[in-house]
């Protein structure tokens, strides 16, 4: 299942700014890269690969930097 899946890296606004798939046999990488995006303030989702790529590829209209 985890092959499907990606941790999306959220704004408060709602926008998705950053994303990292699930990849089991980088288990660690994928770890720290969502400890990033939280350190970056960050919210973190899990969320389909089709629904990470669409949500990616919406432009953010709210004035703010891509990540904070």
């Amino acid at each position: 299942m985890s092959d499907n899946m990606s941790y999306l890296g959220v704004k408060r606004c709602g926008c998705a700014v950053a994303v990292v798939f699930d990849n089991p046999e980088h288990a660690k990488d994928v770890r720290e890269t969502v400890a990033e995006f939280m350190q970056d303030g960050l919210t973190i989702e899990r969320v389909s690969r089709d629904v990470a790529v669409d949500r990616l590829s919406r432009d953010c209209s709210h004035r703010e930097e891509s990540r904070p």
